[in-house]
């Protein structure tokens, strides 16, 4: 998809009698957070007839929503679909190379994107290999987590929004952690008789922190 230059874009800056320029104000405490209620509210309010993803000419991003919208159960769904090709590629992979499967494996991606092994496995060098030179496996990996972040920034999300109508200030400084901190994902997997079973963790760890 390429993104037209052609056409130059206008923007008025002369004020109308209608539309009187704002008075500046200095930036305070909760500024940051009341630009985010002043955008989400115009989310809200803005039309909901826009043109469906297909119709523009554009592939949705999940398959499950085409109407230019993904609400969190359609991204649960996609979540699902993609730690099923997960465990596909993973069981294929290990068997291939004859891992391990009795001891409990925790993956996580450090800040280069590598996936890497958390704490200690006996075949952790081969599985790290496995990850450097298999792209679909990693990027699989990769996407499972990927859906599990955008899930759980979500939530956060949600809980910020509702706690911020209630009382701004005290919002900002609940979820200031929010602004100076990442999540940090990582994958336990366990093999039992049912088969592989995944299950995603998410820490707030701060961004100086994490190496």
């Amino acid at each position: 998809m390429q993104i037209s230059s052609a056409s130059p874009v206008t923007l008025a800056t002369t004020p109308t009698a209608t539309q009187p320029t704002p008075a500046w104000k200095p930036a305070g405490e909760g500024s940051f957070a009341q630009a985010l209620a002043e955008a989400s509210r115009e989310v809200v309010e803005s039309p909901a007839s826009k043109p469906s993803l297909k119709a523009q000419g554009l592939p949705p991003l999940f398959k499950y929503a085409d109407d230019g919208v993904i609400t969190g159960d359609e991204m649960r769904l996609a979540l699902n679909d993609a730690k099923a090709d997960y465990r596909n590629r993973l069981s294929a992979a290990f068997s291939e190379l004859g891992i391990d499967t009795s001891s409990p494996l925790t993956l996580q991606v450090d800040s280069r994107g590598r996936v890497v092994v958390a704490g200690d496995h006996p075949d952790k060098a081969r599985i790290e290999a496995r990850f450097a030179e298999d792209d679909k496996l990693a990027n699989a990996f990769k996407q499972t987590l990927s859906l599990s972040q955008m899930l759980a920034h979500g939530e956060e999300a949600i809980a910020f929004h509702q706690a911020y109508a209630r009382d701004p200030q005290a919002a900002v400084a609940r979820y200031a952690h929010l602004f100076n901190s990442t999540l940090l994902m990582t994958m336990s997997h366990r093999w039992g008789p049912d088969g592989l079973e995944l299950d995603v963790t998410s820490e707030r760890v701060l961004r100086s922190a994490w190496r």
